[in-house]
């Protein structure tokens, strides 16, 4: 059993990969902590508050800070990959599937990057932050908005092909996809499933 003490409080969920624990902090940091001591590897700053929890694929680790940047970081060295930058901060956690990492922010926009490159794949506009984190099934992303819309978006066109208005306010919980079903909550206080 060991902790490890960051330099605030942490919000980002922890994710693993490779007996290493990568997570985000207030004061800024992504950090990377071996599973088995809790010894440090390695540390990289951003420009401001970490709140969206990290992405691990193919050795790269993927996440947004309140810096509004988009980041892809080495896993094994914490070296910067690339980075993508935005209009606004990114609360939203990424999602992948082949090659192409998805993510939300506050300037309203979801996004679809080249996750070996960071080029801009594309991005459509909703009516709010964008504050769920998106889940991808089938090559369709769910995902929810502040203008109290979800959203079923292809990943590989970006097309919209459906959204589904809840009677009030934000939608900031992230869906859930199993059996052909969607789940999530609204601010309306209900639990919702569509297929």
């Amino acid at each position: 059993m060991w902790k490890f003490k960051t330099g605030s409080w942490i919000e980002s969920s922890p994710a693993i990969a490779d007996g290493t624990i990568y997570c985000g902090s207030w004061d800024g940091y992504l950090y990377a902590v071996d599973q088995s001591t809790g010894r440090e590897k390695w540390r990289f700053k951003t420009g401001y508050r970490i709140l969206s929890s990290p992405a691990v694929a193919e050795g790269t680790i993927y996440f947004g800070s309140m810096d509004g940047i988009f980041y892809a970081v080495d896993a094994k060295s914490g070296h910067e990959r690339w980075r993508f930058k935005t209009k606004d901060r990114i609360r939203s956690c990424p999602a992948l599937e082949t090659q192409t990492v998805c993510f939300g922010g506050d300037d309203g926009q979801f996004y679809a990057l080249d996750a070996e490159t960071g080029h801009e794949k594309w991005r459509i506009k909703t009516g709010g932050p964008i504050i769920s984190s998106a889940s991808i099934t089938d090559g369709m992303a769910y995902f929810g908005s502040a203008d109290g819309y979800l959203y079923a978006v292809d990943v590989q066109t970006g097309n919209k092909k459906w959204r589904f208005k809840a009677p009030f306010g934000w939608m900031r919980s992230s869906p859930a996809v199993a059996n052909g079903m969607i789940y999530f909550g609204s601010d309306d206080g209900n639990l919702y499933a569509l297929h």
